[in-house]
């Protein structure tokens, strides 16, 4: 059986808060793909090397219902 891909909204937590939605097969695979997306520059490149990063898995985005679980 295939994995089913959610959707996921991170807080990626540098200077200030700031939200992405990852695809993801589960919460850790989430969080996972947040922090390899501050590593790669991706993300607030200067506020993640000048401030200490954190990041929080907000919780399955449900598009029907416009926001997350």
């Amino acid at each position: 059986m295939a994995t089913e891909i959610k959707t996921y909204e991170l807080c990626v937590v540098t200077k200030d808060y700031r939200y992405i939605t990852v695809e993801a097969a589960s919460e850790q695979d989430a969080i996972d793909k947040g922090w390899d997306e501050v590593a790669s520059g991706f993300i607030y490149e200067t506020e993640a090397t000048d401030h200490d990063t954190d990041i929080y898995l907000e919780g399955e985005v449900t598009p029907a219902k416009g926001g997350v679980k």
